[in-house]
């Protein structure tokens, strides 16, 4: 908000706003401005959509006040089913939609899974520890390990020798089972909470 005050400012505009005069200026129309949207235009069904489902009844409070037929206003959930038929009779049935997170990046567009939106926003929060090895048996030859958006110089000294430890002892313990990798870095992520209090995602590369 203030960033968009000051490029006013820049353009030579003067800003007034509730801290310093009584004014409210808001995007949502008020009870009696969705009435009159209503008897202007007369619509023969009335669908709220968007916000709150408290906020969808309010809307439909404010047109059956102004006059409009309760029985053309359909509040339905996300997913669920409207059907008209050719004269344009309407009901809102029962039938729903499974519904799924639709990503748009750049021109390209492609359902997201919620677990996949979790995920980014942990990237995004608290960083990558990624951890490369190469391995002959369960011996560990070389073990390189990578910070990205995870910057905490004095805590990534003490905490890279804790993560080859770790390492070492627990991949001997779990290497036959069929899941390793993912155990190991479930171990990994465990104990760099427990050392930093930061929960960065941990990308473990196991080579042989």
């Amino acid at each position: 908000m203030q960033f968009i005050t000051d490029k006013f400012y820049r353009l030579g505009a003067k800003v007034v706003n509730y801290r310093a005069l009584n004014v409210h200026a808001g995007g949502h129309a008020k009870a009696a401005d969705l009435g009159e949207v209503v008897n202007m235009i007369k619509p023969k069904y009335l669908i709220p959509i968007e916000g709150h489902h408290a906020f969808l009844h309010h809307h439909a409070q404010a047109a059956v006040t102004a006059g409009f037929d309760r029985q053309h206003v359909f509040i339905a959930d996300n997913g669920q089913v409207m059907e008209f038929d050719q004269a344009g009779q309407g009901q809102l049935t029962k039938q729903r939609i499974d519904l799924k997170l639709v990503f748009v990046d750049a021109e390209t567009m492609d359902v997201v899974d919620a677990d996949t939106l979790r995920e980014r926003k942990r990237l995004g929060d608290e960083g990558v520890v990624v951890v490369q090895t190469a391995k002959t048996g369960t011996e560990f030859n070389q073990i390189k390990i990578e910070y990205l958006g995870f910057r905490r110089p004095a805590m990534l000294r003490a905490l890279e020798p804790k993560i080859i430890q770790t390492l070492k002892a627990e991949y001997p313990r779990l290497a036959t089972k069929p899941n390793a990798r993912n155990l190991l870095q479930d171990k990994l992520e465990v104990m760099i909470q427990k050392e930093t209090g930061a929960t960065p995602y941990v990308m473990l590369a196991l080579k042989s």
